[in-house]
């Protein structure tokens, strides 16, 4: 049986902005804590936008969700606006309906 890698995650600095850039798998229980370690971070450091970007990923929608929502969580203080950038419109749609249930913070999805 052959297990997918964890997904490996790239983060760039902006002035402003943050972007993670998630790339490859994310099984359900390994690969998600990973993004949502470095999710949290970004969300703590940032004053401006954190883009979650998970294009060239594969996630399950109601993972995706969980991994925003527990980054959140774990960040406590969030002075930031989230986007989120998924090539799966299932996934997109998600997110935008979760942010909008458990969240007063402004996130944006493409």
């Amino acid at each position: 049986m052959r297990r997918d890698s964890q997904p490996a995650c790239h983060l760039r600095v902006a002035d402003g902005a943050i972007s993670l850039h998630v790339v490859g798998a994310v099984p359900e229980e390994i690969g998600a804590a990973q993004v949502i370690g470095e999710l949290a971070e970004a969300i703590e450091l940032c004053h401006g936008t954190v883009l979650l970007d998970l294009t060239r990923c594969r996630i399950d929608r109601d993972l995706a969700v969980t991994v925003v929502h527990e980054a959140r969580v774990q960040a406590g203080q969030c002075r930031c606006r989230l986007r989120v950038l998924a090539g799966d419109p299932n996934v997109a749609a998600a997110v935008t309906r979760a942010a909008a249930e458990r969240t007063a913070h402004p996130v944006g999805v493409r």
